[in-house]
């Protein structure tokens, strides 16, 4: 697979550092009542970030998502930190705001219900007593919502997670 190191203005659309803000969904819940909010994360992942790019082709395509290359950038579009991976709903791609607010608030919480299941899932696994300490714990990514501010389209979310390795799980 191409390790990208650089992008270019011909293969992504990139959104200044300014126009670009990074939110963390979090679900709690207090007396019985479920709670969710986002919260603002600042600066971006790499301080150096002076763009945010978004490839323009998908790079693979699930039943419901695409998946696109994402970075953080520095002035000279060289890549800042970790490759990440844009998700986009293939039901919400031209619904507008309101429909892509709710594409991302329902993945983000489903993404927390899945983190809270694998936590109870690994705490139970840990208390069998004929399970290896070895064997493979189960664990969600963490998950950013970042808003671009579009030019042509307005504020647009898009939930962004870390790339995974593929090729380290054949090791």
């Amino acid at each position: 697979e191409e390790i990208v190191l650089r992008v270019s203005e011909d293969d992504y659309w990139l959104y200044a550092a300014d126009d670009v803000s990074r939110e963390i969904y979090k679900v709690w819940y207090d007396d019985e009542n479920k709670r969710h909010a986002t919260s603002e994360v600042a600066p971006l992942q790499h301080p150096d970030t002076c763009f945010v790019a978004l490839n323009r082709k998908a790079f693979g395509e699930g039943a419901e998502r695409y998946a696109f290359r994402f970075f953080e950038v520095g002035q000279d579009l060289q890549v800042l930190g970790n490759p990440l991976v844009a998700k986009e709903s293939l039901l919400v791609l031209d619904c507008g705001e309101e429909g892509r607010d709710k594409f991302v608030r329902t993945f983000c919480e489903t993404q927390q219900l899945a983190r809270r299941i694998a936590a109870e899932f690994n705490r139970r696994l840990d208390k069998l007593k004929r399970v290896d300490d070895r064997t493979p714990r189960v664990s969600f990514l963490d998950c950013s919502v970042y808003e671009l501010n579009d030019k042509n389209l307005g504020k647009q979310k898009v939930l962004v997670e870390e790339k995974l390795d593929h090729l380290a799980w054949h090791k």
